[in-house]
């Protein structure tokens, strides 16, 4: 399994707003699956690289980057838990 710093896994776990607070029986809800920034960011191109993340750059000048289901894997099996998509 690849290996995260901190930092890149706090960006991943931002992106779908992960917290401790809303996993519930071993179960987290994705209900948003998106960050974005004004510029291109280093941590989110590697994720890309690995297959982890996706980027669009929309109208608004924004790169917005979300997790593959590779991505959302990866958080499972770090945190032991269960994501389960919940995009109403």
């Amino acid at each position: 399994m690849q290996t995260l710093d901190n930092n890149i896994l706090n960006k991943m776990k931002q992106c779908i707003r992960f917290s401790d607070s809303r996993v519930s029986e071993g179960v987290f809800k994705i209900y948003t699956n998106d960050t974005m920034c004004y510029e291109k960011d280093n941590d989110w191109k590697y994720l890309i690289s690995i297959g982890y993340a996706t980027i669009m750059q929309s109208t608004d000048s924004y790169f917005h980057y979300s997790l593959t289901d590779q991505g959302i894997k990866y958080l499972e099996d770090i945190l032991g838990i269960s994501i389960v998509k919940d995009l109403r």
